[in-house]
């Protein structure tokens, strides 16, 4: 079977907050990504539920606000007291949030991304290489394989 391959620079595998994250900043410095997402709409159960003080600063990095409450929206979700009110950066320590509106927010930042191109219902099936290349071989929504190179 001869497969149309398209080149990227990076795939990422996987649209939750971590995946997410990484293809946006992969955007921000124009690099282009693809990511490739099993899922269909967001997940609602919690890939992820808190965010330490590195995950705050990220967040905001990619131009998010946390607001006077640490919130992503307007109102805090929950912040939770561990015995410390800052961390090492001067925000608290974590905050509790909910994933499916952490994501909502990610990814309308990937879509304002030109350099990211966003999959869903993508599943990967193989990876190979040869002595210039990685290889990914995926199915999309319309059940077609594709394969993607130089990651």
């Amino acid at each position: 079977m001869h497969l149309n391959t398209e080149e990227t620079d990076i795939i990422v595998r996987g649209c939750g907050p971590t995946g997410a994250m990484l293809a946006g900043y992969l955007g921000t410095m124009n690099v282009r990504c693809i990511v490739l997402e099993r899922e269909g709409e967001i997940v609602t159960d919690p890939r992820g539920i808190a965010l330490d003080e590195d995950g705050i600063r990220l967040v905001q990095g990619l131009g998010f606000s946390l607001g006077d409450h640490h919130d992503l929206t307007k109102g805090a979700v929950m912040v939770m007291d561990y015995g410390t009110s800052e961390g090492g950066t001067g925000h608290v320590g974590f905050i509790c949030h909910k994933q499916p509106g952490l994501e909502k927010y990610l990814r309308k930042k990937l879509a304002e991304t030109k350099a990211v191109d966003f999959r869903p219902q993508s599943t990967i099936v193989g990876i190979s290489e040869d002595d210039d290349h990685v290889y990914v071989e995926y199915k999309d929504k319309n059940g077609e394989i594709r394969g993607r190179r130089r990651w």
